[in-house]
């Protein structure tokens, strides 16, 4: 992700889309990374990805890097080919980054059938990129409802109308669900979706990549050997 325009500058007028040659010029022109980026210590490194990832996560934060905890995760679809969408990050603890869906979303039935991902975090406020690469495990009920009710009522309702990337033949019918369901958490505060489910990307790489404005980037490498972290530096 070499920058190709200046940092912090103004991006021209966006050219008809006709023209190829402007296109290419207009997009090089978008500004990618602030004037002055951290560095990247790989003589420093934490023993675990994990601590690393959590001191970025906080340090974007409170750069001010806006949905820091979203992050690109990528399936083997139900027709073979990859499919890749934003999911947020619940958890981080010893089994792994954690996300939820519906069991039998897209992504669900996705990871069922193989249980593995890649994902990705980028956050252009410091230039950093992490890259995670592993198996995909699916939590217990316990968590799934732990999950579940942590969440905002309007979420929770939403989670239990279902039916997620099906056709909508008309909006009305997904409002009247939609109040149908905030009804009965009403009814019940208790209520759990039961094809609720909490997964667990437990990685075997995880790739750590610090952006320059004025030198070469970085990129450290934890790759696991059985229980501990093998760690090395890439070219960029």
């Amino acid at each position: 992700m070499t920058p190709e325009s200046s940092p912090g500058s103004s991006p021209a007028a966006a050219p008809p889309a006709d023209q190829a040659n402007s296109l290419r010029q207009w997009l090089r022109s978008l500004p990618m990374f602030p004037a002055a980026l951290p560095p990247l210590d790989v003589a420093a490194l934490p023993t675990t990805p994990d601590e690393l990832f959590l001191r970025w996560l906080r340090e974007v934060a409170a750069a001010g890097q806006p949905a820091a905890r979203v992050m690109t995760l990528a399936t083997r679809g139900d027709d073979d080919m990859p499919a890749a969408r934003n999911v947020l990050l619940t958890a981080l603890d010893e089994h792994g980054w954690q996300f939820a869906t519906h069991a039998s979303s897209p992504k669900g039935r996705a990871l069922a059938a193989h249980p593995f991902a890649a994902a990705t975090y980028f956050w252009p406020v410091l230039g950093r990129q992490v890259r995670l690469t592993g198996p995909v495990l699916r939590l217990s009920a316990d968590a799934a409802a732990r999950d579940f009710r942590e969440r905002s009522e309007t979420a929770r309702a939403s989670i239990l109308v279902g039916h997620q990337s099906e056709v909508l033949a008309a909006p009305d019918a997904y409002q009247a669900a939609f109040d149908r369901a905030r009804n009965a958490l009403h009814d019940n505060p208790a209520l759990v979706d039961p094809e609720w489910a909490v997964y667990a990307l437990a990685p075997e790489r995880v790739e750590f990549w610090q952006g320059s404005t004025t030198g070469p980037q970085t990129r450290a490498l934890y790759q696991r050997v059985g229980a501990s972290w093998a760690i090395s530096t890439l070219y960029p």
